[in-house]
């Protein structure tokens, strides 16, 4: 807070502390820029949320986000602030890469549906029972080699 009052941006850099989910999408379509540089992140929900705000987004290039937004954000190392600063002024000069970033946002927020988070989830899961059935432990385990054996 003291950095915003310093700066002179009082007027232009917003604050809000705590907001309610049911409020997140008035802030997000709000705001010119969403900047997120987190040091560790499971997931990064807060990106998917910009995007489907069509929000462009500054965040950070570690953890699972650069998975999370492709290249639909402009990716920084969250622990130097010049590089935050250098991509949130081009976003915020550069009319065409802020376009260019909110469609691909909007294109990869599809990718991240429940319905197909639980399809990708899945799908790791069949692959991993898979391995573990053709292991030697484990076929002993639940009968399998003596199946494959003719026993």
């Amino acid at each position: 807070l003291d950095s915003v009052r310093q700066s002179g941006l009082e007027g232009t850099v917003i604050l809000p502390g705590f907001v309610p989910r049911e409020e997140l999408p008035v802030f997000y379509s709000a705001a010119c820029v969403v900047i997120y540089p987190t040091l560790y992140e499971g997931f990064g929900l807060p990106v998917l949320e910009a995007m489907a705000c069509a929000t462009p987004l500054v965040s950070s290039n570690i953890s699972s986000i650069p998975e999370i937004a492709g290249d639909a954000a402009l990716l920084v190392d969250p622990e130097n602030p010049h590089e935050i600063s250098e991509a949130v002024q081009r976003l915020l000069t550069d009319k065409t890469l802020r376009a260019e970033l909110v469609s691909r946002g909007l294109m990869q927020v599809r990718e991240f549906t429940w319905h197909r988070v639980a399809e990708m989830t899945l799908k790791v899961f069949l692959g991993v029972a898979e391995k573990r059935r053709r292991l030697p432990c484990c076929q002993e385990e639940t009968g399998l080699a003596k199946k494959e054996n003719g026993k």
